[in-house]
């Protein structure tokens, strides 16, 4: 994509004011753009996005929209007309650690409005590698939910327990106004799940996809519009990211990771599956089938929703 390669952490959404899929992205830059400098170490590269037609067909309209991707981590939402985006960063003023925030307008790609949250004092100022914090930036998830942006990443478990921090978990949730003047936190006592997750609202009830492992069941948590816990309900067995998800106002679509193995790494590769309003399973569909000798292993399946 001329002066942009890479493509981690990207998310999809359909903007309906202009009849456009569009795809954003953390970005590697081949030379230095504004003020984003190339590469795609930290503090190189960005995070960028490109257009295409509903059928999938690039216009060649695409853009960088931030100097702060790079090889972060970073999570994204489409609302309608806008996009909401959350990617790790550290504040050299304050020495800490945290998610700036920013909307756009996704047909004009205007900033609308940004904030930074910390949730960690950095041990030295400018080095986040010294550090072992309760809660984490890294993999931020959004979600809009009962009117509200939810950003939640990782909250880390005693690094000397089994597995170390990589058992991680997002019980840790911050909610926003739609123009991000934080409100509240919320922690979820009852999750079990790791940190690759989605949530939606509908019908009234926050649904939470979630495992249970990394190789674990794939389960859906759901509470009520004042956040009470209401049950949990096992949708999957061995599967795990299921970071698509979608609502018709009939039917639940959720693309995940089907893990067929005992230990890690697999063969991981991305399924698609509908449920009814009672998360009863209507449909089950491969969408790639790579062998794992091709080393084309998907991973973090995005979704969304148009016509």
């Amino acid at each position: 994509m001329g002066n942009y390669t890479g493509g981690a952490f990207g998310r999809i959404g359909y903007v309906p004011a202009k009849d456009r899929m569009i795809v954003t992205f953390d970005v590697t830059l081949g030379q230095q753009e504004g003020d984003c400098k190339a590469g795609g170490g930290i503090g190189e590269g960005g995070y960028a996005y490109r257009e295409y037609t509903p059928d999938m067909a690039a216009t060649g309209n695409q853009g960088l929209l931030s100097c702060n991707g790079g090889t972060m981590d970073s999570g994204g939402l489409f609302v309608g007309n806008g996009f909401y985006v959350a990617f790790q960063a550290a504040n050299n003023t304050t020495h800490e650690e945290g998610w700036t925030l920013i909307k756009y307008n996704a047909v004009t790609w205007e900033s609308l409005a940004s904030t930074f949250y910390p949730l960690n004092k950095l041990d030295e100022p400018g080095n986040s590698n010294q550090h072992t914090p309760k809660r984490d930036a890294g993999d931020p998830m959004l979600a809009m939910v009962n009117g509200q942006i939810d950003v939640s990443s990782t909250y880390r478990s005693d690094p000397t327990a089994p597995g170390g921090p990589l058992v991680s978990y997002t019980t840790h949730h911050q909610l926003f106004t739609p123009d991000l003047q934080w409100v509240r936190e919320l922690v979820l006592s009852e999750t079990p799940h790791i940190n690759l997750s989605s949530m939606i609202a509908a019908n009234g009830v926050t649904d939470f996809v979630t495992g249970t492992a990394i190789l674990g069941d794939m389960i859906v948590m759901q509470y009520d519009s004042n956040w009470n816990y209401l049950g949990t309900k096992t949708l999957k067995q061995k599967s795990s990211a299921p970071e698509g998800l979608a609502f018709d106002g009939k039917r639940f679509y959720v693309s995940y990771l089907d893990v067929p193995c005992e230990s890690y790494p697999c063969s991981d590769n991305v399924r698609l599956a509908a449920f009814d309003t009672n998360w009863n399973l209507l449909d089950d569909i491969a969408v790639t089938s790579y062998p794992y000798q091709d080393k084309m292993i998907p991973n973090r399946p995005s979704l969304a929703l148009w016509n």
